[in-house]
């Protein structure tokens, strides 16, 4: 039994991508930079962390789509994604998931906190295309819809060495 990542390395863009290539590293996986190879071509995860610093006091929604429809195998395209903020999980969708698809948190103005985005693809449904839609929104005082791609201007990678 395997235990651990099949490939490990920073990326400081990559977490917005849409493919129906089941191999991580093809390039249109914008992956920056790339892997340079993938052994699976069955199943994959990815967890990408970075830190994202609040730029106003007020409440921010975060939302991670990743094309499903439902959390039964079918709709759920085998597959499931979360979005979590210091480790506390606010979006998760997908098969077997609890279909949170937007959540929200109240951040301070100038804080960092850790983002991660999670994804799990499985090519059990082989026209299904492989997608992580990561998005964001500020509302001040209310929830709102997430909207905003995150980019890379808006969070700053980390190792996720001691940070598990």
């Amino acid at each position: 039994m395997r235990v651990g990542p099949e490939r490990q390395q920073n990326i400081k863009a990559g977490w917005d991508y849409e493919s129906t290539n089941h191999k991580y590293h093809a390039s249109n996986f914008n992956w920056s930079p790339g892997f340079s190879s993938s052994s699976n071509n069955r199943s994959w995860e990815a967890q990408l962390s970075a830190e994202f610093t609040a730029p106003t006091t007020g409440r921010y929604c975060f939302s991670k789509d990743n094309g499903t429809t439902g959390t039964a195998i079918v709709p759920g395209w085998n597959s499931c994604s979360s979005t979590w903020i210091n480790k506390q999980r606010i979006t998760e969708v997908g098969y077997g998931a609890s279909w949170k698809p937007v959540g929200c948190v109240d951040l301070n103005a100038g804080q960092t906190y850790r983002l991660d985005l999670y994804s799990r693809h499985h090519n059990a449904n082989v026209s299904r295309s492989f997608i992580s839609k990561p998005r964001y929104c500020f509302g001040g005082d209310a929830d709102c819809t997430p909207d905003i791609p995150i980019q890379q201007r808006d969070v700053r990678a980390i190792s996720d060495t001691n940070n598990r």
